[in-house]
């Protein structure tokens, strides 16, 4: 799966290439930046924008936390579910900026 465009600089693709994301965390890390990095989403927000269910995204969070791509700062939203979920956010950083380059390639399979 290539998630960077051929044109993106090396220095883009080095960053991309040095956080081995699943096909599951990209749609995560691309709900989330859909979401804006001010609001983040909850596990409940995530799951409904990315089409996964909640079993899915859930144990998703904390490799992506590991590999410094989200964080948690111990907000929490209350959601349909009437459950108070901690917010997740997008970090912003070269990785992000290879993922999200380019609005119309940001995954490809």
């Amino acid at each position: 799966m290539s998630v960077y465009r051929q044109a993106d600089p090396s220095t883009s693709k080095d960053a991309f290439r040095s956080v081995n994301v699943s096909h599951a965390e990209a749609l995560v890390l691309e709900a989330l930046h859909r979401f804006g990095e001010s609001r983040g989403g909850t596990t409940e927000e995530i799951a409904e924008a990315a089409h996964l269910s909640l079993q899915t995204v859930t144990p998703r969070i904390k490799p992506l936390e590991a590999k410094g791509l989200v964080y948690r700062n111990g907000e929490r939203r209350v959601g349909k579910s009437k459950r108070a979920r901690l917010v997740i956010r997008l970090k912003s950083g070269p990785v992000q900026g290879a993922l999200f380059a380019d609005e119309n390639s940001r995954i490809k399979s």
